[in-house]
């Protein structure tokens, strides 16, 4: 009677049981799955307007870096015509002193030369001059 029960109820019911707790763990699974492919679409759509705002990000850069090119270039354009026109002007003041004062003399070196005198006497530690000691 046993045998019979056991043959009629309980091996179906375990067989059912196998199958229902199967079919729960494969619809999981599934669901993991599914969860995971939209992870990683989220993620390769996150990576894919990431390299576009970089590819943007240096187009932008390369712009700029020409812009600053230009300017740079121009700058340097700036500073040649400021040099030229600096060497213009000291040959002008060379020009116009020489006309008006006439040549200077070649003794003379600088602020402390003084003026009809070959070199200046020296000056000693004791006060006399001329001794140079």
């Amino acid at each position: 009677m046993f045998l019979l029960e056991f043959v009629m109820y309980v091996a179906p019911g375990s067989g059912l049981m196998f199958f229902i707790f199967r079919f729960i763990k494969a619809r999981a699974q599934v669901s993991d799955a599914r969860l995971t492919a939209a992870r990683a679409g989220a993620r390769q759509q996150g990576a894919e307007h990431a390299a576009l705002l970089a590819e943007r990000g240096m187009l932008a850069a390369q712009g700029y870096t020409s812009q600053a090119l230009t300017q740079v270039t121009d700058a340097l354009a700036v500073a040649r015509t400021v040099e030229e026109v600096h060497a213009d002007l000291r040959g002008l003041t060379a020009y116009l002193v020489d006309r008006i004062d006439g040549q200077a003399p070649t003794e003379r070196a600088g602020r402390h030369a003084l003026h009809g005198v070959g070199s200046p006497p020296a000056i000693g530690g004791d006060g006399q001059e001329g001794s140079g000691s």
